[in-house]
């Protein structure tokens, strides 16, 4: 390099050292300066090149040069691929659960209800520091809300010891370990999840009370009574008051409704849930339901065969056929023990999605195949749940089960259906669910089988018009085991512990023979 190239490139950095030292430390400026003085550099610089163009175009032409070129270009593009792959795993956080039940993750309804946050979402927990009583249950805190941060960025949150806050222990009134609080849309609700040691209880407390707290209106759901239905208040083992908190925990309000002491239906039932009626349900209630009906109303039946209701009148208003038999399934008998427990394997596509997601089966403890009459016009059917594809019907519960197999055929028979539509005369649309069982919702059978609470409650979901409450909620850890014979375990044994081995040494000693004397 000659010294007037050297001199120009020096001039060209002294001009733009300079130029940048003034406008940064002294604040002298002036217009246009920072293009005036970059436009100055690449003049002094591009001059120079043009000084040592000769030399250049030989430096460039070397073998070396274009090696090196080659070189520091790899190394170029592997840098930026690192910055590219760096950049898009922090920018875009991702996360795959490989679990079989997605136990590292939340429930699809769950995260129906989190993406669908609009406002911040702050969730503060307060739990002692170093108490080994509360650890579990402070480590599940922070996993869920992790899990709830990851779905949604709007959601944050904090953790405290309330000893060492007391400001904030007073603000949110906070009176005990394990205390959450909840802070959406300008609310707050203080819930507890003391000694709750599984992700999916803290979880389902959790969302339930933010969706509680996202709600801007709150829904009356009745239940009729006066028939013997299943009792809302009993937590007796075959009453329905789990179905009830678990309302109560969806910001419902539940009220109960006799239309013999009253024939006009309240204005602000969203709903009509008939749980288990036993005794006749008369022709005036009938008339005041269909009218109900006929001005956009919901009703959701749950009955049992045998029981002198009358429900098969009000059925048939809405294109239902209530079969009142008995659903004989042999699929039962290794689920449950008995040929009257039907199982339900079978969930139809529909565009209600009520049972969208469901892979495993729900139970129906002595229950009655339900079909549609089809004689309504304006009025869509569809299948929410049919039994196993091994089940006989009977008009009468029997212990002994007699099969023709020249005349009797086992098929799967549909347990709950789905009507809507318009009736006759009508102003506004209806909706109508029918189950030929209501001992799937009853205290013991809706908390064993975590899918017959699922159904219920994205039954009334749907019937609400909260599409965002249909979902499989939080999923309860399932066992894997797998099994092996004595002669697998004795194949399995020999195979790891003398083949194998034997095989290696082998190879070795053929290799060092053959390196040996080659």
């Amino acid at each position: 390099m000659s010294r007037k190239t050297q001199f120009f490139l020096i001039v060209g950095f002294f001009i733009l050292v300079v130029g940048s030292a003034l406008k940064s430390l002294l604040g002298i400026t002036f217009a246009y300066s920072t293009p005036i003085l970059w436009g100055v550099f690449a003049f002094f610089v591009g001059l120079s090149i043009f000084i040592e163009k000769d030399n250049l175009k030989e430096f460039f032409s070397l073998k070396t040069t274009k090696h090196g070129m080659n070189m520091g270009t790899a190394i170029l593009l592997v840098v930026v691929l690192l910055i590219a792959v760096n950049y898009i795993s922090i920018s875009r956080d991702k996360k795959w659960d490989l679990t079989t039940e997605k136990l590292n993750s939340l429930s699809p309804q769950s995260i129906q209800i989190i993406k669908g946050l609009n406002e911040k979402l702050e969730l503060i927990g307060f739990f002692k520091d170093d108490d080994p009583q509360i650890a579990q249950t402070k480590a599940v805190f922070t996993e869920v809300a992790e899990r709830m941060r990851y779905e949604n960025s709007k959601v944050s949150y904090e953790v405290y010891d309330p000893d060492k806050r007391p400001d904030l222990k007073a603000k949110y009134n906070v009176s005990a370990m394990g205390d959450v609080v909840i802070l959406y849309g300008g609310k707050q609700k203080l819930v507890s999840i003391i000694n709750m040691l599984q992700p999916e209880q803290a979880e389902e407390t959790l969302v339930n009370n933010v969706y509680v707290l996202s709600r801007s209106n709150t829904d009356t759901i009745y239940f009729l009574t006066g028939h013997g239905e299943r009792d809302i208040n009993d937590e007796g083992r075959d009453g329905i008051s789990y179905l009830r908190k678990s309302l109560l925990d969806l910001n419902y309000e539940v009220k109960t409704l006799n239309l013999l002491q009253s024939d006009k239906i309240p204005e602000d039932a969203k709903m009509i849930l008939i749980i288990g009626p036993k005794t006749p349900i008369y022709d005036g209630e009938i008339k005041a339901l269909k009218e109900y009906a006929q001005n956009g109303g919901r009703i959701l039946v749950a009955a049992d065969p045998g029981e002198k209701s009358h429900i098969q009148k009000l059925a048939e208003i809405f294109d239902v056929d209530f079969k009142n038999n008995y659903i004989i399934d042999f699929a039962g008998m290794r689920v449950g023990g008995s040929q009257y427990l039907a199982v339900g394997l079978s969930y139809p596509e529909g565009k209600s999605n009520i049972t969208k997601g469901f892979k495993a089966n729900t139970n129906f403890n002595i229950t009655s195949e339900v079909g549609f009459k089809g004689q309504t016009e304006g009025v869509s059917h569809e299948v929410l749940v049919g039994s196993s594809p091994q089940t006989l019907v009977r008009n009468v519960l029997s212990e002994s089960i007699d099969v023709d197999p020249k005349t009797e055929r086992p098929r799967s028979r549909d347990i709950g259906v789905l009507t809507e539509g318009k009736l006759p005369g009508a102003k506004k649309d209806f909706k109508f669910i029918f189950y030929g069982d209501s001992n799937f919702i009853n205290n013991n059978d809706i908390q064993v089988s975590i899918l017959n609470r699922d159904l219920i409650l994205n039954s009334i979901a749907y019937m609400a018009d909260q599409k965002e409450l249909i979902s499989v909620r939080p999923k309860k850890l399932k066992l894997s085991a797998f099994f092996m014979t004595s002669t697998q375990s004795l194949l399995i044994t020999w195979g790891l512990y003398i083949i194998v081995p034997f095989v290696f040494l082998f190879s070795s000693v053929i290799l060092w023979y053959r390196r040996r004397y080659s």
